[in-house]
C-alpha cells in the first residue's frame, strides 16, 4: 500500500522545504512517514469470568443457544457483548490490535494481538467466555499483570503504539487497589 507522509513534526526526517525558517525558531521541521496498514493502537481487554459474573445466568446450555438467553440481562451477557462490540469495530481496521483476556481463578489470553478477527475466531472467543471452568475466585491483579506484560512484549515486537487496557468486571477490584498500582 501507499504510505503518505506527515509534515511539520518534531521529530523524524528532515523536510528540506522547511529550510527556510530553521533560524525563526520553528521545532515542527520534520516528517514522518505514515503506512496505512501500519499498527495505531494495541488494545488489551480483560473480561472477568469469575462465578458472581454467572448470577443471573441460570440454564447456560452452549449446545442450545437461544435468542432469550443471548438476550438476558446478566453479568456474563454483557461480558460477551463487550467482545463482541470490540471484535466488530476493529476487525476491519488494520491499525488496531485487539487482545482479549478472561479471568477467574486463573487467566487466560482467549485472542492474542497477532489473531486475525474472523467469524471463527469471534465464535470461539464467545463459546470460551460463556464455559465456566477458570474458578469461582478473582484473580483480577494477576489478569491485569498478564495484560500489562503482553502489552509491553508487544511494543518488542515492533514500536511503541498507544495502548489501551479496558476491564469489564463486577466489581471487587477496589479491593486490590495497592496491588493495581504496583502494576
Amino acid at each position: 500500500e501507499r504510505s503518505e507522509w506527515e509534515n511539520r513534526r518534531r521529530k523524524g526526517r528532515f523536510e528540506p522545504r522547511r529550510l527556510a525558517i530553521v533560524d525563526s525558531g520553528a521545532q515542527d521541521l520534520f516528517q514522518i512517514k505514515n503506512t496505512p496498514d501500519e499498527t495505531k493502537l494495541r488494545i488489551s481487554l480483560v473480561l472477568d469470568v469469575s462465578g458472581s459474573m454467572y448470577q443471573d445466568a441460570h440454564n447456560l446450555d452452549l449446545n442450545n443457544v437461544t435468542k432469550e438467553m443471548l438476550e438476558a440481562k446478566n453479568r456474563i451477557n454483557n461480558a460477551v457483548k463487550t467482545a463482541i462490540l470490540f471484535m466488530e469495530a476493529f476487525k476491519e481496521d488494520p491499525r488496531v490490535e485487539l487482545e482479549i483476556i478472561i479471568f477467574g481463578t486463573r487467566q487466560e489470553i482467549i485472542k492474542p494481538f497477532s489473531e486475525t478477527i474472523t467469524p471463527e475466531v469471534a465464535y470461539r472467543v464467545v463459546k470460551r467466555i460463556l464455559k465456566p471452568g477458570l474458578g469461582t475466585d478473582n484473580s483480577d491483579s494477576a489478569a491485569l499483570k498478564l495484560a500489562v506484560k503482553s502489552l509491553r512484549r508487544a511494543d518488542a515486537a515492533g514500536g511503541v503504539f498507544p495502548k489501551i487496557l479496558a476491564v469489564i468486571a463486577d466489581g471487587g477490584i477496589e479491593e486490590n487497589r495497592e496491588n493495581i498500582r504496583k502494576i
